[in-house]
């Protein structure tokens, strides 16, 4: 083999290596009911310690005016270790302190390193959302967030599909689980341990603000995950069990994709 074939080979395996391990950020629930706080976190990916601005992101409004924007803030960097994240929290005011109304905004986050600035869609409103805290990678585990803000101490049930293009209904409710019937969601429903393992905790109880982070998403470090995409939504159950329908609420969907 030529040097230059191998120096080829070593510059790509470089490339793929960096573009692998980067510093990343996320924000959820992606659609965030009211009284929801909206989570944004960034993942560290890479093998040194980052240092992330104590308010990184700021928030503007369909047509582009800032709604919420940290005004007085701390100049230490915060440390992201290796493999780790830092979450910050938006509970939805204004700089004036004032809910914003239900709607389209965009999140616009600051990655440290010199990363840029990344924007992310966030629909306010719905009953009940879901969203990741940290970006999907190989071989990381995330834990997810779950919010139903007029449900708490409620049972929750978190489940899993490879697609939600046309849902499907709910015998003996008039509400239809977004989750297409498919091989994922049969595992994932059944409790297969094939599948299970890597989808822990679907099932709990909503704290008393309607909100959990139990339900963790762990990406087996196999270069065939890359890429995939699963949906997942949560629903709340009645613990009084009415005899018409048990389910009083469904969350939005939340398409997780392994980086």
């Amino acid at each position: 083999m030529s040097h230059r074939v191998v120096s080829l080979m070593v510059a790509f395996l470089i490339l793929v290596s960096v573009a692998a391990a980067q510093v990343a950020a996320v924000v959820g629930p992606s659609t965030a009911p009211i009284g929801c706080n909206v989570r944004i976190t960034i993942s560290n990916d890479t093998n040194s310690v980052v240092g992330s601005g104590a308010c990184p992101f700021t928030v503007s409004d369909a047509t582009g005016a800032m709604v919420f924007a940290p005004q007085i803030c701390t100049l230490n960097l915060i440390p992201i270790a290796p493999g780790g994240e830092a979450t910050f929290l938006w509970n939805q005011a204004t700089n004036a302190g004032v809910q914003v109304p239900a709607g389209s905004y965009t999140v616009n986050v600051q990655i440290p390193n010199g990363g840029g600035i990344t924007s992310h869609p966030l629909t306010i409103g719905g009953t009940a959302g879901m969203g990741q805290l940290g970006v999907q990678r190989l071989g990381t585990a995330h834990n997810l967030i779950l919010c139903a803000p007029n449900r708490p101490n409620r049972l929750f049930l978190a489940l899993a599909s490879l697609s939600s293009s046309f849902g499907q209904p709910i015998p003996g409710c008039t509400l239809v689980l977004p989750l297409d019937p498919d091989f994922l969601f049969n595992l994932v429903i059944s409790g297969s341990p094939e599948v299970l393992p890597y989808l822990p905790n679907l099932v709990g109880v909503l704290n008393a603000n309607g909100e959990s982070t139990a339900p963790m998403v762990i990406t087996p470090n196999n270069p065939l995950f890359a890429g995939l995409s699963i949906d997942m939504c949560f629903l709340t159950i009645d613990p009084s069990f009415p005899a018409a329908c048990p389910i009083d609420e469904i969350s939005a969907v939340t398409t997780i994709t392994v980086m």
